[in-house]
């Protein structure tokens, strides 16, 4: 089990983790400019590795929370990094189908992503409260303080219940759903709400 000391956090530090590959679509910079407006127990944890990793070590240094940014380079342990952490951020300039942002949901830890249209679908209704304009670091810096303060924290269930929505047994369904239409027509979509997928030993 990774523990906090290992990623070099303190007991009252706030870790806010990102995981991508670093280039300019997924906008790293943006947080490590919300960062500098935060208190300085605000941690920045980077997963990921890429072309812009010394451009945005160098942005560290030049804005003074270069103590205060972790670039993990690229890692397997995902779920456990998002165990360790108290938020997950995805400013990504365009998204298709975020999958680190359901990883995150999935272990109930607190998400704030960019209104790129691929999270805003994943978020959906819960998106309001967690949606930020990708490139506004002083909206990024308000959204991660208030969630410092454990305000407007959302519930851990209602996270893992939509990334739920993305599992391989709903998708399945809806695929199911999709070729009975095809093969018998419209009135099929009655059909939805009752299939089901055989349990263990059913087949």
């Amino acid at each position: 089990m990774l523990t906090r000391a290992e990623l070099c956090l303190a007991p009252g530090d706030f870790a806010v983790l990102t995981i991508g590959d670093l280039n300019d679509n997924k906008n790293h910079r943006v947080l490590v400019e919300a960062l500098a407006k935060l208190p300085s127990r605000v941690k920045l944890l980077i997963a990921g590795d890429g072309p812009l990793r010394g451009e945005l070590s160098a942005l560290a240094t030049r804005l003074g929370v270069s103590d205060r940014v972790r670039l993990l380079g690229f890692r397997r342990d995902v779920a456990a990094l998002l165990n360790a952490c108290d938020l997950f951020c995805l400013p990504s300039r365009r998204e298709g189908l975020p999958v680190s942002l359901i990883e995150a949901m999935a272990t109930g830890t607190p998400v704030l992503a960019s209104n790129a249209r691929g999270c805003a679908d994943v978020l959906d209704e819960l998106g309001e409260s967690c949606i930020v304009p990708e490139n506004d670091s002083e909206s990024w810096a308000d959204a991660i303080g208030r969630l410092t303060g454990r305000s407007h924290v959302p519930n851990p269930e209602h996270l893992r219940t939509r990334a739920a929505r993305f599992g391989v047994d709903a998708v399945l369904i809806d695929y199911v759903a999709i070729y009975i239409a095809t093969m018998i027509g419209p009135d099929a979509r009655l059909l939805h709400r009752s299939i089901r997928l055989p349990k263990e030993g059913e087949v």
